[in-house]
């Protein structure tokens, strides 16, 4: 906490003149403008309704009146617009300072007006719906005290404030919209900034708020290959935020989760997962060749995983190549929708087609490009979510680049305290780890690097 004041403070300070500016101009102008609409739209209604007043004994009839509610819902949407253009202008502002970049205060009011019209086409309303619930929270005093100065809202205002059943109403509305707005916190920057969904965007929010730099995910093994369910309780006990799971299709299309495409390491039986029916693959034992303790243990199907995940572990679904006719994508995506777990999964491949494949199934599926390294703008495809790279190809610039077209960064395989702490000054999303406990321990230190001298050394390793 103490750190992000101090950052909140520079970035203050390097713009602070241009952002007094823009929120001086845009709230005098914009809220002088929406005080006459709203009178224009008041008087209106009432005129529809029949009326040159309003009264507690009019107030239902006009209610009522086929005109009222239409122009109510219009002047509440032209509010929110005029809220949202604010949060994105403010939101690039703060951006471009902590880039180095001075934002002049007529150029706040266009990258909001960019930012809102991108998010309209988006069709991310739950976004403006946390943009009024923010301003309602955070500037309630001063709305009550403008209101109660306008005509006709005034009189609303009075009578709402003179009857204790709506007093009741407005006190936990105000409880509903102050709990709303809390964990959106930082979803303007994620949705206008990083241009990710409005779930993802809320995920970052939680997790910034609870002071996490980045998940972990398990590579379920035991601690090699093994990927029983057994190995999902043991990423679960050692405190893991997502587990890998590798998936491939039997001969009779279902599909099972086992990193090996021959089983004969786990099972002693010479064949291909691929050349055999589900109810060949569950007569084996897949887990004496471990331990006698693993005894019995049987390779599971995605169905079976996903069951024992569900509320427990988010899951990272690696599909793996079967060939351009394999049907699995689709049969990965209708399992996610059919488990309700769209914000539980990502679903990541070495091959991009599969990947297309799965956003055309389900657009809300999260996807991830997993590529030993990779040169060009293969960070730009619709088709991605997350980069799954190599943590040795990590680098400050490639994290940036990733963040700024929406993606997500995640690094592969991270088991050493030196590549832990790297990835966390480099601000990756995600590790993919053999050990997380020791990640846990690193990446989720309460303070980042005080130093300067710390944060070169970090990068250097």
């Amino acid at each position: 906490m103490r750190r992000s004041l101090h950052d909140t403070g520079e970035l203050i300070r390097f713009n602070g003149r241009n952002l007094l500016l823009f929120q001086m101009g845009y709230r005098l102008t914009a809220a002088s403008a929406y005080v006459q609409l709203l009178n224009a739209g008041m008087r209106f209604s009432l005129k529809q309704a029949g009326y040159s007043y309003l009264t507690l004994e009019n107030g239902g009839r006009v209610l009522l009146c086929p005109w009222t509610v239409p122009v109510v819902l219009a002047l509440m949407g032209v509010g929110i617009l005029l809220l949202a253009v604010e949060a994105a202008g403010l939101t690039a502002a703060c951006w471009g300072a902590a880039h180095s970049f001075k934002m002049p205060a007529w150029q706040i009011f266009t990258e909001g007006l960019r930012g809102t019209k991108k998010q309209m086409r988006r069709k991310e309303f739950r976004l403006f719906a946390v943009a009024a619930s923010d301003f309602f929270v955070m500037n309630i005093f001063s709305l009550y005290r403008t209101l109660t100065h306008v005509k006709p809202v005034n009189f609303v205002v009075e009578e709402m404030s003179g009857n204790p059943l709506l007093q009741g109403g407005t006190f936990l509305f105000v409880c509903v919209s102050a709990l709303a707005a809390v964990p959106s916190y930082f979803v303007f920057h994620g949705c206008i900034i990083e241009q990710k969904t409005y779930a993802d965007s809320k995920r970052n929010s939680i997790a910034l708020l609870k002071g996490r730099a980045a998940t972990v995910t398990a590579r379920v093994m035991i601690p090699q290959l093994l990927v029983m369910v057994t190995a999902l309780r043991a990423a679960v006990e050692e405190m893991a935020d997502w587990a890998e799971i590798d998936v491939q299709e039997t001969k009779d299309g279902v599909a099972v989760v086992c990193h090996d495409e021959n089983v004969s390491r786990i099972t002693g039986v010479n064949r291909n997962i691929k050349d055999m029916t589900y109810e060949e693959i569950k007569s084996l034992d897949a887990g004496l060749w471990f331990s006698k303790a693993y005894k019995g243990e049987r390779i599971p199907s995605l169905k079976e995983v996903m069951e024992y995940a569900k509320g427990r572990l988010n899951l990272n679904i690696e599909i793996k190549y079967a060939g351009a006719e394999s049907r699995l994508p689709q049969k990965v995506s209708r399992l996610v929708e059919e488990y309700e777990m769209e914000d539980q999964c990502v679903v990541t491949c070495a091959n991009l087609e599969y990947l297309k494949q799965i956003k055309e199934e389900n657009p809300q599926i999260r996807t991830g490009y997993i590529i030993p390294a990779a040169y060009g703008a293969y960070d730009r495809n619709d088709a991605i979510d997350i980069i799954s790279i190599r943590s040795g190809f990590v680098s400050g610039k490639l994290v940036t680049l990733a963040h700024e077209a929406g993606k997500s960064i995640h690094a592969w395989t991270v088991n050493d305290k030196a590549e832990l702490e790297r990835m966390r000054v480099l601000a990756v999303d995600n590790v993919i780890t053999d050990a997380p406990l020791l990640a846990r321990e690193i990446l989720y230190q309460q303070e980042g690097t005080e130093s300067l001298l710390e944060y070169l050394r970090e990068l250097l390793r």
